[in-house]
């Protein structure tokens, strides 16, 4: 029997997988989702996150820190 084999495109990843994708602790990531400071999807209790929207976020934090500020 011939089986075919099908690419499965995972589109979010779980939150112990997110923190170690921004290099942070799981329960830093949890903390940041409570006060809103990243982005992610709700499913129930679980916290979902996209690695692309991920990357942005990083970005964004990115350029916010290397702004010179006002004296």
């Amino acid at each position: 029997m011939l089986e075919t084999v099908v690419n499965q495109v995972k589109v979010t990843i779980t939150a112990k997988q997110a923190a170690q994708y921004i290099g942070c602790s799981y329960w830093s990531l949890c903390e940041m989702c409570k006060r809103g400071e990243v982005p992610f999807i709700s499913v129930g209790k679980k916290r979902l996150f996209r690695e692309e929207a991920l990357l942005r976020w990083i970005t964004e934090r990115e350029q916010q820190s290397t702004v010179p500020r006002a004296a």
